[in-house]
């Protein structure tokens, strides 16, 4: 395995399909990520490790077992140090295709491991649900260059912070995503925002501040961004834990449809 150059990062693209949103984003240049790939020109299994730490998104040909394995010994010699430089506890597998299954299986035999189901749930344009009211007190802000730049929210770098893990650049954001966030007092206390971009998808990333929950900011914010994706032609996209009923519910509240499942390998680093 070898890691590759930027300009490199296209040639890992047929291996992927429109499952792997987040890969295709890296892949693309339009989202920040590390690609690793048997070769540079004609690769026929990569690895694409998401620039916000959320997973290793294994893809490719899942029939040479003995290169498999030796591309998950490269995950435990290389990558896991670098995981635990970053303040990572676990290693996140992800696979899209159930060909890689028994493989991770198999190659993590001798660790402690356990298989997290995740559900993708896409809406189609028309089904979005009718706006919501925010709670006295509250206000929401569509994330626009003005915003970024120059608001007096206090804690304005949690939002840079947050758009810096996934994207390139701020610029990159701006062009390639949207988003949207709740203030309160003059402080960020919620936040809805493009985290992956490829072709006409959006992967949705959404947190409320644990002081603020229970007030309808979470379904408010991802209406907001909802309705901006349907407005430009954009399909916004939701993953959640199968065990996460109520992530399940809000986004069927929202009109959100289950469209697949997939398996997340989770390893605790140092088993």
């Amino acid at each position: 395995m070898m890691e590759l150059q930027e300009k490199d990062f296209k040639h890992v693209l047929p291996l992927l399909n429109n499952r792997d949103v987040e890969a295709t984003a890296v892949c693309k240049r339009m989202n920040a990520g590390r690609v690793f790939a048997d070769s540079v020109m004609f690769p026929t299994v990569a690895m694409v490790w998401l620039g916000n730490n959320d997973g290793l998104h294994v893809a490719g040909k899942a029939d040479d077992e003995a290169f498999c394995m030796s591309l998950l010994s490269f995950v435990e010699q290389s990558l896991e140090p670098q995981l635990v430089e970053r303040g990572l506890k676990e290693i996140n597998l992800v696979a899209r295709h159930p060909a890689w299954y028994p493989l991770l299986e198999k190659g993590f035999h001798h660790r402690t491991f356990y298989r997290q189901e995740q559900i993708m749930y896409l809406l189609h344009k028309g089904k979005a649900a009718v706006s919501l009211p925010l709670s006295s007190g509250y206000r929401i802000e569509k994330i626009t260059h003005d915003f970024y730049e120059n608001s007096t929210c206090i804690n304005l770098s949690y939002l840079h912070r947050k758009l810096d893990e996934s994207w390139m650049t701020a610029e990159e954001f701006f062009t390639g995503g949207r988003g949207y966030c709740v203030t309160f007092a003059n402080e960020i206390v919620g936040l809805c925002h493009t985290a992956f971009a490829a072709e006409n998808k959006e992967m949705v990333a959404i947190e409320t501040s644990e002081a603020h929950q229970n007030q309808g900011i979470a379904k408010v914010l991802a209406q907001a961004f909802i309705d901006d994706c349907l407005r430009h032609h954009k399909m916004p996209c939701w993953d959640a834990a199968k065990e996460n009923k109520a992530s399940q519910k809000v986004a069927e509240q929202l009109g959100f449809s289950p469209a697949f499942s997939y398996q997340e390998y989770v390893m605790p680093i140092g088993t």
